[in-house]
């Protein structure tokens, strides 16, 4: 005996479903590169942005997240102003 399951949902679940689907698709670009560059944090943060960035609000807040996350872990850290002090120091 086989028994269907019949799921109603509305367009706002399917549109939050889509978007995090989306998101999730769109957001292993800054995973991927996040760890390749080892800053896996990083690329967790912004896979993790994009998912709620576009189940939210979709492209329009899941874009500047990506683009933040993929500027953060392509960004060289300039040493702190504390480090040049401890190095004329020694």
């Amino acid at each position: 005996m086989l028994i269907l399951l019949q799921i109603e949902i509305s367009q706002l679940q399917a549109g939050v479903i889509f978007g995090a689907l989306l998101g999730a698709f769109l957001g292993l670009l800054p995973l991927v590169l996040g760890i390749y560059f080892k800053r896996a944090k990083i690329g967790i943060l912004g896979f993790i942005g994009a998912i709620i960035g576009n189940a939210i609000l979709g492209l329009i807040l899941s874009i500047p997240v990506l683009a933040v996350s993929i500027y953060l872990i392509f960004r060289k850290e300039e040493p702190t102003v504390e480090s040049e002090a401890d190095q004329q120091m020694l």
